[in-house]
């Protein structure tokens, strides 16, 4: 069951796919997507692209399976952060601990 207060915010460039090229080219980070699909709360992507790429980023997220609740074009208030820009560059994953399952998602410097 999904509770509002268990929200996971991420960032959907560097985080889900690579940040550089044409949107809908972007390379995908599966293993990201993959453990989105495990997380058992909201999920709300974000980005800092513009509203006109809605289109563009709705069709590359379902193209590639990703699982969401919201998409909000800009960045926003969270109770949870997973960010590549929110890293030191000493760090190579963010670790998100949850109730049932501890998730580290690879930041691109990581890779």
């Amino acid at each position: 069951m999904k509770y509002l207060s268990d929200v996971l915010a991420v960032d959907i460039d560097g985080i889900l796919c690579e940040e550089k090229g044409r949107y809908s080219d972007r390379i995908p980070y599966t293993e990201n997507i993959e453990k989105l699909r495990r997380f058992d709360g909201y999920i709300v992507l974000f980005t800092a692209r513009y509203e006109n790429d809605r289109k563009h980023t709705e069709t590359w997220l379902k193209q590639h399976n990703v699982r969401y609740d919201a998409l909000l074009m800009g960045k926003i208030p969270y109770t949870r952060l997973i960010d590549d820009k929110a890293t030191s560059a000493f760090d190579v994953s963010i670790n998100i601990e949850t109730k049932k399952t501890r998730f580290s998602f690879a930041t691109e410097e990581g890779r």
